[in-house]
């Protein structure tokens, strides 16, 4: 959606919601990420919306999507803004999709944002984010994935625990939330519970997205199934985040 439409789709929803019911919190629609690009975006929908309307636009809880993903046309990735005339922009690698530390980057960026805009006072959330390459990704001798990038460990290790203790515990008086002890980050949600459809290549389930906390038991989203697949259940990295959120207080 191109950022001018949607100020103004997001006026008229805004205020339809609002007046259903006055106590209702609305959050604006998530980005994938916040790289460059996407700031150009969130710069033409605010000034948009302060054009039409003469006012700044009225965004009760901020919230984006959370992905390392570089950013090309015609290739995988986060794509390109709707609106933009580059062709590229974020030039992350398959491997910067596990680097927490480059997705931590995208937050201070957005909240040092919402702190130029005046609106370090208010909630942020991620509604959605993780590590989405499956295991099988960069590693030639799979289903053995030994040494392999994108094991349940790997991500558990340089991704999965550095977001929660960082969620939970970083603050930043300058640009954090002061409600919630100057925090950054209010609530985030993993992706993904159980997006774990796939296919069958020469005998094997190859999963299209990586990171399900829990196993469907459905196998191959289309024909043959002529491979096996996980049984239903909770998986090595639902096992993981157990294990963390039963050590909290």
């Amino acid at each position: 959606m191109l950022p001018e439409l949607y100020a103004q789709a997001y006026h008229d929803l805004y205020y339809a919601i609002k007046g259903a019911d006055p106590t209702a919190q609305v959050a604006i629609g998530g980005m994938v990420g916040f790289t460059d690009l996407r700031r150009q975006y969130l710069d033409r929908v605010w000034a948009e919306y302060s054009r039409l309307y003469g006012q700044a636009m009225p965004v009760d809880i901020w919230n984006t999507h959370l992905y390392v993903l570089q950013e090309a046309t015609g290739s995988f990735g986060a794509g390109i803004p709707a609106g933009l005339s580059e062709t590229s922009g974020a030039s992350y690698t398959i491997l910067d999709n596990k680097d927490f530390t480059k997705a931590w980057a995208q937050i201070i960026s957005l909240r040092t944002w919402m702190k130029d805009h005046g609106l370090q006072n208010k909630p942020f959330i991620i509604s959605e984010y993780g590590v989405p390459f499956p295991a099988w990704v960069d590693c030639p001798t799979y289903p053995d994935t030994t040494g392999c990038p994108f094991t349940p460990e790997q991500v558990r290790d340089s991704f999965m625990v550095p977001s929660f203790d960082a969620f939970l515990n970083r603050t930043d008086v300058n640009i954090g939330y002061p409600a919630d002890g100057y925090r950054l980050v209010q609530r985030w949600a993993w992706f993904s519970i159980d997006y774990d459809y796939g296919s069958c290549d020469n005998g094997e389930f190859l999963e299209t997205f990586g990171g399900s906390l829990f196993q469907s038991g459905r196998g191959p989203s289309t024909p043959p199934k002529n491979c096996s697949f996980p049984a239903q259940g909770i998986s090595s990295l639902g096992t993981y985040w157990k294990q963390y959120v039963q050590r909290l207080p």
